[in-house]
């Protein structure tokens, strides 16, 4: 660690700061003993929640509710349904039980999958979950028999708050059907005349922009039943709890492109029978349905999408080469497994998903699971010709915390951006794209220079800042060792016009896999200082990480894929 400069900073950089040239300005470069970071700027998928499974996430804003506003809640499998807390999505304290059914109710056990959607009209949250009913006279002990999988239905509970406790619906429903307490709400089997052979988990409730609501659920395979997979379905509801069950429809098939369609190579392969926990989410004109396959124990338990134009489909998984799995690992991965079931959440205007994975990280093992999020993205995909979704994840590194949270946000985009020996200029664009590589299918998308490269992001105006991170490359062997030197130019109302640098800033070996000639993916060199008036910021990258490939031929090719300049949009000069 360097040595300590003599200008007051906060507690945690007084902790681990350095000198930079120019003027004497304390910083600290990721380089600490105990692995900590400044939990006011940035967040790490530490995964601290022992065992969570099957997360739903809401947030819910202080302008609806002064006494449960400004959290974001997060809804659990298990018994009563956990429900936390947290203000940045990745510390996360328990409030309580949110549901928890009567003696009478129809729920007997196997409360799987909540989800929590607030209807403006009446002002009451709705949790739509999983629940095996007592109709019938099986054993429903997971040991002894799996029969209870015939008599899984989704129930709705209600509560004036998110935090409970939610009262299971009862009433008549807008088709004139009395639902009591020991009536489940949705079914599948009898409702309407409908006879289907499956159970019913993992619902997803979704408003569409008109206001119309639509329920997404897993038809879930049963064991005396004719069901092999599990698929998604879908179908429209009349109200909160009323289902039109004439539009019910299949969306998914597992190992297929479409329902009745071509292989789908990446589930196929696989041998995937299992496509489950939905979630909907609509962008310009498209409709996005992610799932998860192959099954929650295995570490290729993923978020996968499939892009349709209406919200029942048709629904048309998007190949992998163009972008799935969006949340999921390369088989080499040892850092991040099983992550899938997850939820989406804005965070102010950016979109997060919070989803679960296993906590043995480098074999993989279903449970426990903890909780862990990542930046989404919509980008234009030439090739499919509409937008995709991409993730910035799985992480196991330093990220930087939503701008609601951290009041920072990435403002490298806003800059004039020019790098030197660049291999083809058109890779330029990649370095404040917001995106850096995490799969192989976007393995090209990453700024590529000769030797050496000087990156240079030049502001109209003075912009204020506090850190700055380098993301490296996805490719081991274009991947840099360190970052020569960070440099800002000042335009400060204390320093004035002047020029600090921030020189041999690490790179963590943690994010490097040595032996088999891989990197782990999301790990960046990164200067935290106090907040300075910055117009330029200069990065100077040429100590490369190795300079012979797998089979020893030399390389010369230095990679970065991305830069993150973490400003305040509030502040202005």
């Amino acid at each position: 660690m360097k040595k300590f400069c003599a200008l007051l900073l906060s507690a945690f950089l007084l902790l681990a700061a350095g000198c930079a040239s120019g003027i004497s300005v304390p910083y600290f470069d990721g380089e600490s003993e105990d692995s900590s970071y400044d939990t006011s700027l940035f967040y790490r998928n530490d995964m601290n929640t022992y065992q969570a499974a099957d997360p739903g996430v809401i947030y819910v804003p202080e302008s609806r509710d002064p006494v449960y506003g400004g959290w974001f809640y997060m809804y659990v499998t298990g018994l009563g349904f956990p429900v936390m807390r947290s203000k940045d999505l990745n510390n996360w304290e328990k409030v309580g039980y949110s549901f928890s059914p009567t003696d009478e109710s129809w729920c007997n056990s196997h409360l799987w999958a909540p989800e929590v959607i607030y209807n403006e009209a009446d002002g009451l949250y709705y949790l739509y979950h999983t629940s095996s009913s007592k109709v019938g006279n099986a054993d429903t002990s997971y040991s002894s028999s799996s029969e209870y999988q015939d008599r899984l239905y989704t129930g709705i509970a209600v509560s004036e708050t998110p935090v409970g406790p939610f009262t299971q619906w009862t009433g008549t429903n807008a088709l004139g059907q009395k639902i009591g307490i020991d009536d489940p709400p949705i079914n599948l089997r009898t409702g309407m005349g409908l006879n289907y052979d499956f159970g019913a988990i993992d619902p997803n409730p979704f408003f569409d922009e008109n206001g119309t609501l639509y329920l997404y659920f897993t038809a879930h395979l049963t064991p005396t039943g004719t069901r092999t997979k599990n698929e998604i379905w879908g179908m429209k509801m009349i109200d909160m709890v009323t289902p039109d069950y004439s539009t019910v429809v299949q969306l998914t098939e597992p190992g297929k492109y479409t329902v009745g369609g071509e292989d789908f190579p990446w589930e196929s392969e696989k041998v995937s029978s299992i496509d489950e926990g939905p979630n909907m989410i609509y962008h310009n004109g498209k409709y996005y349905l992610t799932y998860s396959p192959v099954g929650f124990a295995s570490p290729y338990y993923s978020v996968m999408v499939a892009v349709g134009d209406s919200p029942l489909g048709e629904f048309v998984k998007v190949p992998a080469e163009e972008g799935n799995p969006v949340v999921g690992i390369e088989p080499y991965y040892d850092f991040m497994r099983g992550t899938g079931h997850h939820s989406f959440v804005w965070a102010g205007d950016e979109l997060f998903t919070v989803y679960h994975a296993h906590k043995d990280r480098a074999t993989g093992a279903g449970n426990p699971r903890g909780i862990a999020a990542d930046r989404m993205f919509f980008e234009y995909n030439e090739t499919l010709g509409f937008d995709m979704l991409y993730c910035n994840g799985p992480t196991y590194s330093v990220q930087p915390l939503p701008e609601m949270v951290s009041g920072y946000a990435n403002i490298a985009g806003e800059a004039t951006v020019k790098a030197s020996n660049a291999l083809d200029e058109s890779t330029v664009k990649y370095l404040t794209d917001g995106r850096f590589v995490m799969h192989d299918y976007d393995e090209e998308k990453e700024f590529s220079a000769k030797d050496s490269t000087t990156i240079d992001l030049v502001y109209e105006k003075p912009v204020y800042v506090t850190a700055v991170m380098v993301y490296n490359s996805y490719n081991y062997d274009n991947a840099f060792a360190s970052v020569e030197y960070i440099e800002l130019e000042l335009s400060d109302p204390v320093y004035g016009e002047q020029t600090v640098r921030f020189s041999d800033i690490p790179f963590s070996e943690d994010f490097v896999r040595e032996d088999l000639h891989y990197m782990r993916p999301g790990g960046s060199s990164y200067v935290e200082f106090d907040p300075l008036w910055v117009k330029a910021v200069h990065i100077k990258i040429s100590d490369k990480l190795t300079y012979t490939d797998y089979d020893g031929n030399k390389t010369n090719t230095v990679s970065v894929s991305d830069v993150v300049v973490l400003g305040k949009r509030s502040v202005i000069a």
